[in-house]
């Protein structure tokens, strides 16, 4: 019969201090790969980097586009409107 290696009982706080700390290296590895494929990209616009990847269809991504464009002048123009009426 062969023998079987003994069980090493991890105290409950290293055990959760070794997943942050996998969970922080991932992270780490994650952040990197996102720089490396953000400089191999060049000047290619993100939209346009969706569409050729073909993980958005045209449509939405346009759609998705106009949303943030009118999003962030909304939040601009309420912005600009609390600032006068605090004049």
């Amino acid at each position: 019969m062969p023998e079987t290696a003994p069980e090493i009982a991890i105290p409950s706080a290293d055990r959760h201090r070794l997943r942050a700390t996998l969970i922080g290296f991932v992270a780490v590895l994650l952040w990197a790969a996102l720089a490396l494929f953000t400089t191999a990209t060049g000047g290619v616009p993100p939209f346009l980097l969706l569409i050729l990847a073909g993980k958005a269809q045209a449509s939405v991504t346009v759609l998705l586009a106009c949303a943030l464009i009118v999003g962030g002048a909304v939040v601009a123009s309420r912005d600009l409107w609390n600032r006068r009426a605090q004049r």
